[in-house]
């Protein structure tokens, strides 16, 4: 939320929690190195909460890169973790590369087909630049997040045409196809398609979780397990140069693309993550408004588990 990303925010917390009451989340499980190498390593969640067990695992990611140069750890018996840029700036804080991914329930077509065969199996990637935040790139491989077309459809709301595909397979900018099953497009055509399955055989088929419609939809059948695979790549810079020259370097590069002559009209050339570290530091100084539809949730989130939402809502209702 500070973030700015609301669809990743505090708005699945209900569901979380309904999948902790059904069964399909185990709140007490603790994540279990199960197999290991020099400089891999996989994990099983047991169904822990995803953020538990991505925590877990980016962790045993960075003490091995710490020994190896770098490392990958797979996690199978994963659940739904949020946004991957949080475990990929995970290793930024350590003076480290960070790779974070998952996989998703089939909600994305491929270049030509007429529904849903692959998850749109967000990437993340995060690497520190000395004193100021780590570039940070997070994103899925469809044109937008599933999120942000249930967000226009709560809003009412009309879509572009290149997000969102009817189950005959054309463009189309209602978003009420997204609930009748109809995919999303997956971004810049056969390329997001490829890096959906790269991010597939590295996060499911190489860890044994489930692969493409063996997960299940995180946010449906509670009591049930969605099998989610995870893969957390760390690569530990000073094994390969001084940490002082990388920072030299990547300042370097962020001042060549921030400086860039733009066209007529455009801001300055903005770095990944750059509007999304600057709604942080807004928020941590001045605090955020949360959209309707997450205080919503929240408030049904409330009544669940018998609490009283108003004591936790300022004076002026927000």
């Amino acid at each position: 939320d500070a973030w700015g990303i609301h669809s990743h925010g505090t708005l699945a917390l209900r569901k979380y929690m309904e999948r902790v009451r059904a069964g399909g989340v185990d709140a007490q499980a603790d994540p279990e190195v199960v197999g290991e190498s020099g400089a891999c390593a996989i994990v099983d969640g047991h169904d822990a909460l995803g953020m538990v067990t991505a925590c877990r695992a980016m962790q045993v990611a960075i003490d091995k890169a710490r020994n190896a140069g770098i490392a990958y750890v797979g996690v199978r018996g994963g659940t739904h973790f949020g946004a991957a840029s949080y475990y990929a700036n995970l290793a930024a804080g350590q003076q480290m590369i960070g790779l974070a991914m998952t996989n998703a329930d089939p909600v994305m077509a491929g270049v030509g087909s007429r529904g849903r065969i692959i998850g749109n199996n967000p990437l993340a990637f995060a690497a520190p630049v000395g004193d100021g935040h780590p570039v940070l790139l997070d994103i899925a491989m469809s044109e937008v997040s599933g999120g942000k077309v249930l967000a226009a459809l709560a809003e009412e709301r009309m879509i572009p045409g290149h997000w969102l595909l009817d189950t005959d397979g054309q463009p189309t900018t209602d978003p009420s196809w997204f609930g009748r099953e109809g995919p999303l497009q997956p971004v810049g055509a056969h390329k997001g398609y490829g890096l959906a399955v790269m991010v597939e055989v590295l996060v499911a088929v190489l860890t044994g979780s489930g692969m493409t419609d063996q997960i299940l939809q995180w946010s449906r059948r509670p009591e049930s397990s969605t099998n989610t695979g995870h893969a957390f790549v760390v690569i530990d810079i000073n094994s390969i140069m001084p940490l002082e020259q990388f920072f030299d370097r990547i300042t370097h590069l962020c001042g060549k693309l921030r400086n860039a002559e733009v066209t007529d009209g455009a801001g300055q050339i903005q770095m990944p993550g750059q509007m999304e570290w600057e709604r942080y530091d807004q928020a941590m100084t001045e605090g955020m408004d949360l959209p309707r539809r997450t205080v919503e949730s929240l408030e049904g989130l409330a009544d669940d588990v018998g609490m009283d939402f108003a004591t936790y809502v300022n004076s002026s209702g927000q």
